[in-house]
């Protein structure tokens, strides 16, 4: 996300809003908000990724396991329902590193 140096203090370009002031070196401060944006970033991607890999483990696992059509479509249902559970805080995560 792009900055803006203002004295001691640092706004977003886009909509203007102060992130923060410092008493130290602004351009070390400026360093460290890139830094943590793309850490925040770099990490959501991962999470996602790996997210993803775990439920596609699991339906797997599911359906290879010999169990009644019965518990196997309780089973099933559950998965979708975490599925839907994490896909939502998949976006709120993607949302929360999009205002940051």
């Amino acid at each position: 996300m792009p900055y803006e140096v203002r004295g001691k203090c640092v706004y977003k370009k886009d909509t203007g809003k102060k992130v923060g002031c410092t008493k130290g070196d602004v351009k070390k401060y400026l360093a460290a908000l890139h830094a943590n944006t793309n850490e925040g970033k770099k990490m959501n991607s991962i999470t996602k990724t790996e997210l993803m890999k775990i439920v596609k483990e699991e339906i797997e696992s599911t359906l290879e396991e010999e169990v009644s059509p019965v518990a196997r479509a309780g089973t099933l249902n559950n998965l979708m329902a975490m599925i839907s559970e994490l896909e939502e805080r998949v976006t709120a995560l993607e949302n929360t590193a999009r205002t940051n």
